[in-house]
């Protein structure tokens, strides 16, 4: 039996006072893998299946300004939510699954259980 590449994970979605969205996904030692800053356009773009240019942090280090990463929330034929995050240089940072309840939970700010899949684990 092979191991899955999900792991447990967490995420938030917060939605800041400058209007701005935060996405904040975390690996299974509760460790945050990136923080992901969407202009509202771009949120309710991304949460209607469209790729959008986002503000990537990880590690310190911020990806913005002409060097944005993007983000990606598709849904598959049986409601599952993919939110995929991907670096400037087309590199896959993260996966997150939600069921459309956990979308629902993150959506309203709760930090809500979630499986995550990591690619990129430092960028080095």
């Amino acid at each position: 039996m092979s191991e899955s590449k999900y792991k447990p994970g967490a995420i938030i979605i917060s939605k800041c006072t400058n209007n701005t969205f935060i996405i904040e996904p975390e690996n299974e030692s509760g460790d945050k893998i990136c923080s992901i800053i969407l202009t509202p356009t771009n949120y309710a773009l991304a949460i209607s299946g469209k790729q959008v240019k986002a503000d990537i942090t990880i590690d310190g280090v911020v990806f913005e300004n002409g060097n944005e990463g993007a983000l990606a929330i598709s849904k598959s034929t049986d409601h599952i939510f993919y939110l995929e995050v991907t670096l400037p240089n087309n590199r896959e940072l993260c996966q997150c699954v939600l069921t459309p309840e956990e979308l629902a939970f993150a959506i309203s700010g709760t930090h809500t259980n979630i499986s995550v899949r990591e690619y990129v684990t430092s960028l080095d």
